[in-house]
């Protein structure tokens, strides 16, 4: 009887060891999974403040057409008073 408990915890201290082993390949697998996702979201993100950057430029490069159309739509409109009677 007593051989038989003595072997049972041989055995799980084994099991234990082996898990113990196999620990640290879990944790890696771990780890480049979510340097995996990081570069992913990096990625997304560089690429989304790409997009904003375009976008804003594109918006101020309108805004300063607007503005020169309004500019000269102003001026026409003064020149045009000017030369009336």
């Amino acid at each position: 009887m007593s051989d038989g408990t003595i072997s049972v915890f041989f055995r799980k201290v084994k099991y234990r060891k082996q898990n113990k082993r196999s620990w640290p390949d879990r944790s890696a697998l771990r780890c480049r999974e979510d340097k995996a996702k990081d570069r992913w979201s990096r990625a997304f993100v560089t690429r989304l403040t790409g997009v904003f950057t375009m976008f804003r430029k594109y918006c101020i490069a309108q805004t300063f057409v607007l503005g020169e159309k309004f500019f000269l739509f102003a001026f026409n409109l003064l020149t045009a008073f000017e030369t009336l009677p």
